[in-house]
């Protein structure tokens, strides 16, 4: 399914409402047969792109909802919910230039659970703006992450999303950036891990 319809743009809808208008006024004034065709196709039109667009999920909105469930499962510490959400090719490049994969990673996350005052991950600003498709199989996403009740830990991240054999979109890994800064040049690293 083309993104374009699965993911439509307010430009797209904002076209399509214009013209289904114009055409319905057309109408209106003249009462004529044709005019109530030409009206009722492009009224369809409308109602079949808001359709798809509700029930198709694209690549942009499915790697967003996964984003907002890995950071619902922080909050819960629900670590397993968190982990379906990686790719088994997952794999985080610390500042080091050491590849970590998804198995190695998985350690460091979980000795948090223990700690009380982690009330986990805040996510937000996911929007059309910060997506970028790679490939056929990739694709980023940028967002505002924080640690909850901790405003220094506010960070730019770029996550990549890889479509996995069962078609699922997961995260196959992402880059820390300092909000503050907006440089995205220089990644910072993730305390415990890097």
């Amino acid at each position: 399914m083309l993104t374009s319809l699965s993911d439509p743009s307010p430009t797209l809808y904002a076209v399509l409402a214009i013209l289904a208008a114009i055409l319905g006024g057309l109408w209106v004034r003249s009462r004529s047969r044709g005019d109530l065709i030409r009206f009722a196709i492009g009224l369809a039109a409308l109602v079949i792109v808001f359709l798809i667009d509700r029930f198709v999920e694209s690549p942009r909105e499915q790697a967003s909802r996964k984003i907002e469930e890995i950071a619902k499962a922080t909050q819960e510490k629900k670590w397993d919910e968190m982990f379906k959400h990686f790719s088994p090719s997952f794999k985080y490049k610390t500042l080091g230039s050491v590849e970590i994969d998804r198995k190695a990673i998985e350690g460091p996350i979980r000795l948090v659970e223990g700690q009380t005052d982690f009330k986990g991950i805040a996510v937000w600003d996911l929007h059309r703006a910060d997506f970028r498709p790679i490939d056929d199989k990739n694709i980023s996403i940028g967002f505002r992450a924080q640690v909850r009740d901790m405003p220094v830990s506010q960070s730019w991240i770029i996550a990549t999303f890889t479509k996995d054999p069962d078609g699922e979109w997961r995260m196959s890994g992402f880059t820390r950036y300092d909000f503050a800064k907006q440089d995205r040049s220089a990644p910072i690293g993730i305390p415990g891990i890097d």
